[in-house]
């Protein structure tokens, strides 16, 4: 594994092949365990790239519009210090990676979709011409992470398995559940759970707020947690809560049709490693398996300002325990 350190060198080449040549390696501190894990992940997939050939500036400076600029001539990219300092981990590294993929690896923007609608590559970027909004995220997190790293490293990387995943909400039959907690027409439930099964099952029936509210579902633990929220401005989002602040990981602005109507049933289903979420028994998004077993779970409405609510019927909430 190479180690990078903060060093500013000043390389000359033979002077059969050109007078001089500059080869500047300037690297602000912030950025360094990005850039090493960019270099390691390099060399995992048999490439091994020395900056001081290639040279890299990486500093923050101020670029309107943009979080991140690559200066493909220079091999300088500029970070937005002030919008660095809003994003979560999982964004920091997308973006690192991103304009590395620039600057030391020559790629431009890419921005074919998977069949399942998510983006082939993170160099996803500008200009969106008709291909997807802009809005949907670079999935940069979990098991969608080692295979963004395999394309941006090899752009004939093959479409994952995961792009290709189906699951059907029958797939988990009624007499393979098991009621571990249930509660109904409650305006709001925060429910904790000293224990907690692996293979589980959270269902919920609830209606959607008109604007300026939204509903939210958050379940995991104190150290990695998943939400979805339900905005009738923003739409239906999955983030990944881990330190702060979150990462989204999904976004559909359509509430309206699941099964030819209105999102009005939630299905959280963990099994066999992965979570898997239903709306109206139709199967929408698959995420990684919670680390840790599951300790809480919150389901409440809040306005405009994030004040809870007190407004609303959550109809039923069951969670169940699933045996193969």
């Amino acid at each position: 594994m190479r180690t990078l350190y903060f060093v500013s060198l000043i390389l000359f080449a033979n002077c059969t092949l050109k007078n001089e040549l500059t080869k500047k390696v300037d690297i602000d501190p912030v950025f360094l365990p990005y850039v090493q894990d960019f270099l390691n992940e390099a060399e995992r997939r048999g490439s091994t790239i020395s900056l001081e050939e290639t040279g890299l500036t990486l500093k923050f400076g101020a670029i309107p519009n943009y979080n991140g600029f690559c200066y493909y001539a220079s091999n300088r990219v500029i970070i937005d210090e002030k919008e660095w300092n809003l994003f979560s981990s999982h964004f920091k590294s997308w973006l690192i990676f991103h304009e590395l993929g620039h600057c030391i690896l020559e790629r431009q923007h890419q921005n074919d979709l998977l069949i399942n609608g998510e983006w082939k590559s993170l160099m996803r970027g500008t200009p969106f011409t008709g291909i997807a909004p802009s809005y949907l995220p670079v999935p940069f997190f979990g098991f969608r992470r080692t295979y963004y790293l395999d394309e941006l490293f090899n752009p004939s990387t093959r479409s994952p398995e995961w792009a290709f995943t189906d699951f059907n909400y029958n797939d988990v039959p009624l007499e393979k559940k098991s009621i571990f907690f249930e509660t109904s027409n409650q305006p709001i439930i925060h429910q904790k759970f000293n224990t907690s099964p692996t293979n589980h099952e959270l269902e919920m029936k609830l209606t959607l707020p008109p604007s300026p509210n939204f509903a939210q579902i958050v379940w995991g633990d104190t150290l990695l947690s998943y939400s979805i929220n339900l905005n009738p401005v923003q739409g239906y989002r999955i983030l990944v809560h881990q330190g702060s602040p979150s990462t989204l990981l999904y976004v559909n602005p359509n509430l309206s049709n699941y099964n030819g109507k209105a999102i009005e049933k939630i299905t959280i289903r963990q099994h066999q490693g992965f979570v898997q979420i239903f709306l109206n028994d139709v199967f929408s998004y698959l995420i990684d398996e919670l680390p840790n077993p599951l300790q809480f779970v919150r389901i409440e409405y809040s306005d405009a300002r994030g004040v809870l609510s007190s407004n609303f019927n959550i109809p039923s909430f069951k969670y169940y325990q699933l045996t193969d």
